[in-house]
């Protein structure tokens, strides 16, 4: 019995064994992780032209007055404390920029001048005295420096972006009641800077020729015209107004490796 019961343990002992020599020659089980992205389409500088369509957003500029006599001309309605205002127009230019692909991720810097033809003309005559309140501003030239960052999907990328933004406005204003004989009159021309924001999608359609359409949004800060008297009573006042306003546009570039 005893001899048995040893033979039994010998046996379950060598198949233990076995087992044991067997598992350490099987090949250890693979690891798999995925490899980076081979190809890098958007790891270039660029050379483009865009245009589009901006509208402005603020449509209320607003004469304040600075000396009683104007005040009582606001008081009377001869003169408008708020003026009507919808500027738009549209825009063209040329684009530089460049980016470095990480896999997926894209982080460029991009800067842009383009031409403006954001206008709008305001007259009112209104009141008992039969007062006319003329306003005209522009933006003829805007421009931003941004960086992008943005997630591609192979050829196609995604992309905010944000920064500086900066423009040329110009805007007139004149108070009368008799034509061509001006109580009140102001100017401004002058470079303004803020910032901007906005995003896009753009689509490499070739190796080296990309196409893309953007959304931003600017705001260069506040424009004050002083009104000072010109022939007429001594009156002074401000028109002030915001030059925010949105950009619609679609592009065109020419990528290069620059590095």
């Amino acid at each position: 019995m005893k001899m048995k019961l040893v033979s039994a343990i010998a046996v379950a002992g060598s198949l233990l064994l076995s087992g044991q020599a067997y598992s350490a020659d099987l090949p250890a089980r693979p690891y798999y992780k995925a490899a980076p992205i081979a190809y890098l389409p958007w790891n270039k500088c660029y050379v483009g032209v865009t245009a589009g369509y901006t509208p402005g957003t603020d449509s209320d500029p607003r004469i304040r007055a600075t000396s009683p006599g104007l005040q009582d001309s606001i008081n009377l309605g001869n003169v408008p404390s708020r003026l009507a205002s919808d500027p738009d127009g549209g825009v063209v230019g040329g684009t530089i920029g460049c980016n470095r692909q990480y896999d997926r991720i894209v982080i460029g810097a991009e800067t842009d001048l383009m031409y403006s033809s954001l206008r709008d003309s305001v007259a009112v005559t209104q009141g008992p005295g039969v007062t006319t309140t003329t306003f005209d501003r522009k933006l003829d030239a805007i421009g931003t420096l941004r960086t992008r960052l943005g997630y591609a999907v192979d050829n196609t990328l995604l992309y905010v972006t944000g920064g500086l933004a900066y423009g040329h406005v110009q805007s007139t204003a004149q108070i009368f009641s008799v034509p061509g004989a001006s109580a009140l009159a102001g100017s401004e021309d002058a470079w303004k800077a803020g910032w901007t924001v906005g995003g896009g999608i753009e689509h490499m359609f070739m190796p080296n020729w990309s196409i893309k359409g953007e959304y931003l949004y600017y705001d260069l800060g506040n424009s004050d015209v002083n009104l000072l008297p010109v022939g007429g009573p001594p009156e002074t006042g401000v028109i002030s107004y915001k030059n925010t306003g949105h950009i619609i546009r679609a592009g065109l570039n020419y990528h290069f490796a620059a590095y």
